[in-house]
């Protein structure tokens, strides 16, 4: 780690030199290859347990009520209780719909974010230009690596010697 000895704090500057070093010297061995960006989740199909889930939200993002049907097989006492049933059910229903509603509208709002994340995500314009910056990026590095190398032999001294005159 590099320190400045009068302040005894960190060479953020000498330590960035450190790391460029490194990576050109892992990039003239060979040991750093160009980035494989379709490894990225990001860059794949729609992994099917996603698309599953996408799925199912988009079919089920509504039904919060299940169907109930109030009937009995008990004569007159039990088409008696069954009015009864019917009328309470209705009567919750009074208070639980304002908050199922809101509930579904929650529920849409999130159905249709997630929709547009996966599709941007799998399927937009900024996963093909992310991958495109991904391989202009690398490309750019190769080429700083080759212009640093060639201005480094360049200004090396000439000692004049030559193995071939």
């Amino acid at each position: 780690m590099v320190k400045d000895e009068q302040h005894d704090t960190l060479d953020v500057e000498g330590i960035m030199a450190e790391i460029r070093e490194g990576i050109a010297q892992r990039q003239q061995d060979g040991a750093l290859d160009p980035p494989e960006l379709s490894s990225y989740g990001v860059f794949q199909a729609v992994p099917p347990d996603l698309e599953d889930s996408m799925h199912e939200l988009n079919v089920r993002w509504d039904q919060i009520y299940e169907p109930f049907a109030v009937t009995s097989r008990i004569p007159v006492i039990g088409q008696a209780w069954a009015v009864v049933r019917r009328s309470l059910h209705g009567e919750v229903r009074a208070y639980l719909d304002p908050m199922v509603w809101r509930q579904t509208e929650f529920n849409a709002a999130v159905v249709r974010s997630l929709n547009t994340l996966v599709r941007e995500l799998y399927k937009g314009p900024l996963t093909r230009e992310l991958q495109a910056l991904g391989h202009a990026v690398f490309q750019l590095r190769e080429e700083n690596e080759a212009l640093k190398q060639r201005l480094q032999r360049l200004e090396q001294p000439d000692t004049g010697e030559r193995g071939d005159e």
